[in-house]
């Protein structure tokens, strides 16, 4: 084994450990629940055959997402413990396949160091993390699916690259139902898989490459897209959300894709480095750091002190905002002051966030030693000259084009943006790994504010989620396990404490969880108990029901 294989293999088993980590501390919630019971009939899976069921009666009365809720309802069956493993490991493999993509080869073992990169994009960049790589039911339906279809398109990509060729009947047979099951994914990326597939299958043939697997895997691409898109409970839900326009679906494109963008900031940042890097920018003497620079730095302490305490900095903006501006227009009444206290409950980590790239961006412009004013590329000739520039961008672009195809859903949460981050990541990856950009900024001393800088973010990132997770993990423990004593009782009102956990620590939306109060949540767990309502009780505490 080579040094660098090991090093690769070391880097995927820490993010093996630390996704381990925040799956097992992470405890069922909300759709969890709801996939532990055959679908809308009140009965506990029991059996395999339950299972089956379940889908069959979710597939006439909800959706076509069969591969992501029958991963749901097998582990929901199984126990979360297995789910634990599975999910770490699928995330872990996930960053080869990416890293494959990039490469368009089969040579993931040879850069343990993008592993670390492509790990670390992850964390940062993926829109609403918890939701879609933590939590159960989420990661079932986007990185689950996610996984599958970047390994269903890892031939065609290679293949396009004429690395691969192989044409062996066994290959062919395969992909037929490997397409049905990628395809059958999320709406918007069964469309795009689909598309893709087509349409490299098409340019395969007119270049001579074209081989039996590519039209079997196209075949069973467009039937799992037919599966998916025409079940018959995705006209159940349109019909349940017919009071939302074709207008509210265009609108609704915006904020989304800026909500992708905000968390995408470290990769696009660090894009426009490597774009500098690669136009020829540069100075003999590195330029003196402003000091607009360490008022920033003196800012991002404070706002951290006051996240970690009591508040204070988002506390007095509000108060500012509210005394300054939304009282002289006349918005005081109480709908406008609790969406704006919702706002501003996740202003302070978003800042946070945001300002700190901002500052390791800027500090790294400056031990990189870069200036416009030397550049020697102009943004078309750097198009031209560098393949990488130009692959790397068609990514970007396809993953744009993958959020447009939301526009038909019947909604568009965060979490949909899930396979759309991950392109992006792959496309920047590319281009970052041009040997020009790699060596200045991820090997050469200059390199060594962005480094640490990013290495810094994520670790923060990463710390602050595992910390709040296990909080979560044991005060839900016990809350839980008392409404099922409660419940096997025959109570059917059960009150519970409060959780202590402040709304606001969802570390940039990488903790997934809500209060029993919360809709869907008092919902999901009323059903799979059995019971009437959860309530909470201001006056209780975990103590309480801990000594019970």
């Amino acid at each position: 084994m080579s040094k660098k294989t090991g090093l690769s293999l070391a880097v995927l088993v820490g993010w093996f450990v630390i996704m381990y980590v925040a799956n097992t501390w992470m405890p069922l919630y909300r759709d969890d629940y709801l996939a532990a019971v055959i679908w809308r009939t009140g009965d506990h899976l029991a059996s395999m055959g339950d299972v089956f069921y379940s889908l069959e009666r979710y597939y006439y009365m909800h959706g076509g997402r069969l591969v992501s809720f029958f991963i749901q309802f097998v582990f929901m069956l199984w126990g979360k413990v297995y789910f634990n493993v599975a999910n770490a490991l699928v995330f872990t493999l996930l960053l080869p396949v990416m890293l494959m993509h990039c490469r368009r080869d089969f040579g993931w073992y040879k850069e343990p160091s993008t592993l670390l990169l492509l790990g670390c994009c992850a964390w940062l960049g993926l829109s609403h993390f918890g939701e879609v790589v933590i939590w159960l039911c989420g990661s079932a339906v986007y990185l689950w699916t996610g996984f599958l279809t970047a390994v269903f398109l890892l031939p065609y990509n290679l293949a396009m690259a004429e690395r691969f060729q192989n044409k062996s009947y066994w290959l062919a047979i395969l992909m037929l139902p490997f397409g049905m099951i990628a395809a059958c994914s999320v709406e918007n990326l069964t469309v795009t898989t689909t598309l893709l597939v087509m349409g490299i299958t098409i340019l395969a043939y007119r270049r001579g490459l074209m081989a039996l697997w590519m039209i079997t895997g196209m075949i069973g691409s467009i039937i799992g897209s037919i599966v998916c898109i025409l079940a018959p409970g995705n006209f159940v839900r349109i019909v349940e959300d017919q009071d939302r326009s074709w207008l509210f679906h265009i609108l609704n494109q915006i904020p989304s894709n800026l909500d992708m963008i905000m968390y995408l900031l470290p990769v696009i940042l660090a894009l426009i480095l490597a774009g500098r890097i690669l136009k020829g920018e540069n100075i003999a003497n590195k330029i003196n750091s402003g000091k607009s620079i360490y008022v920033a730095v003196f800012i991002l302490m404070l706002s951290i002190v006051s996240f970690f305490t009591t508040g204070f900095f988002a506390q007095g903006l509000r108060n500012l905002i509210v005394a300054w501006v939304l009282s002289p227009l006349g918005l005081t009444d109480d709908v406008t002051i609790s969406h704006f206290d919702n706002t501003m409950a996740g202003f302070e980590e978003a800042f946070i966030y945001i300002l700190g790239v901002v500052i390791v961006y800027q500090f790294s412009v400056r031990s990189l030693g870069l200036d416009k004013k030397s550049s020697q590329l102009s943004w078309r000739e750097l198009w031209g000259k560098y393949a990488s520039v130009r692959y790397g961008l068609g990514l970007i672009v396809l993953a744009f084009l993958n959020n447009f195809l939301v526009m038909g859903a019947p909604s568009f949460p965060g979490r949909a943006l899930f396979s759309s981050s991950i392109i992006f990541i792959m496309g920047g990856a590319v281009i970052l790994r041009e040997p020009v950009v790699w060596n200045k900024m991820f090997i050469a001393p200059a390199g060594r504010i962005f480094r640490g800088g990013g290495l810094a973010i994520t670790a923060f990132i990463i710390i602050g989620t595992l910390t709040v997770l296990h909080s979560i993990w044991q005060e839900d423990a016990i809350r839980v396990a008392y409404i099922a004593e409660q419940s096997r009782a025959g109570q059917q009102r059960i009150l519970v404490p409060p959780s202590a956990i402040p709304e606001q620590r969802r570390i940039l939306r990488h903790i997934a969880y809500d209060d029993f109060d919360t809709g869907m949540t008092r919902e999901h767990i009323c059903y799979y108990f059995g019971i009437g309502t959860v309530e909470l009780d201001p006056t209780m505490s975990i103590e309480d029901i801990r000594i019970q």
